[in-house]
């Protein structure tokens, strides 16, 4: 089942009236409930009143079927009105692209002698690689790898469950402060989010964007009601409105709504703002574990 796009529509003129007796209006109109998206019926679409009809955002739900490369949902633009709106909004997505594409490789150059210190310093810590690769879910519900300096030890992942009962995050979001499972090394990359910087490479690739909705685990996504699978839709990033705004400080509902707040207000002057107050928080520290 192909996931639903929530529809704004409304109707233009009146049914004509006759001089006798008032026509009752029999075209059928679907209700929508709160999670039900608002799609003119088959029978409205054939009707004299046509609905002007005009995306606001999307709602991701249906079966979940994960793999590299494949996604959760096809999000249909037959349905949906060409408008200013839409116009705008590719040219936002146009330029932000390109902030990313600039931004990231400046930053990997300059941070390269930074790069490899770290690289060896993970390596002579623990046992294991250098770099941590998960499968994580983004833009539209698209499974990719995601990079990280490794801050676990080997196998941490198959030791999450027996953790489960420490978890000190609401939702279906996983996170302890004192996780046993961070090396010595790992708990310091943690706290400055050095950890994060490989993500560079997945923002020059194209499945992160230095700012947006931090990218979820496939198992986290299962979990999600309709309402919390909106903030996929835009590419994760690095840092975000949330990261600024408190980080793991937060409840997961307060990060979702803060995730669906940037996707509402997306822009090069929102984008830039994140980037700017997010340096201060990073030196800082706070909520980062």
């Amino acid at each position: 089942m192909e996931p639903p796009i929530i529809f704004e529509h409304g109707y233009h003129g009146h049914p004509a009236k006759s001089a006798s007796k008032p026509e009752v209006d029999s075209t059928p109109v679907e209700v929508a409930t709160d999670d039900q998206p608002r799609i003119p019926s088959p029978e409205l679409a054939g009707a004299d009143r046509r609905p002007s009809v005009s995306r606001t955002i999307v709602d991701v739900a249906g079966p979940i079927t994960w793999g590299s490369g494949t996604s959760t949902s096809s999000w249909s633009e037959s349905q949906s009105v060409p408008s200013n709106r839409s116009r705008s909004s590719r040219l936002v997505s146009i330029a932000l692209r390109s902030i990313d594409v600039v931004l990231s490789v400046f930053a990997l150059v300059l941070l390269f002698p930074l790069l490899l210190v770290v690289a060896t310093v993970i390596k002579l810590d623990s046992r294991g690689p250098v770099l941590f690769l998960q499968d994580r879910v983004g833009f539209n519900g698209t499974s990719f790898r995601m990079f990280k300096f490794r801050s676990m030890a080997v196998g941490a992942e198959l030791l999450q469950a027996e953790l489960w009962a420490d978890n000190e995050r609401d939702g279906p979001v996983f996170k302890i402060k004192n996780d046993p499972r961070v090396t010595r090394v790992g708990r310091l990359l943690r706290h400055y989010s050095i950890d994060e910087l490989p993500q560079l490479l997945n923002v020059l690739i194209g499945d992160m964007s230095l700012v947006g909705p931090r990218p979820a685990l496939p198992l986290e996504v299962a979990m999600y009601t309709p309402h919390q699978m909106r903030r996929l839709g835009t590419l994760p990033g690095i840092t975000g409105l949330w990261q600024i705004s408190g980080r793991a400080n937060l409840s997961f509902e307060q990060s979702v709504e803060l995730d669906l707040e940037y996707i509402r207000t997306r822009s090069v002057k929102v984008y830039l703002s994140i980037l700017s107050r997010t340096i201060p928080i990073v030196v800082k520290g706070d909520g980062a574990y």
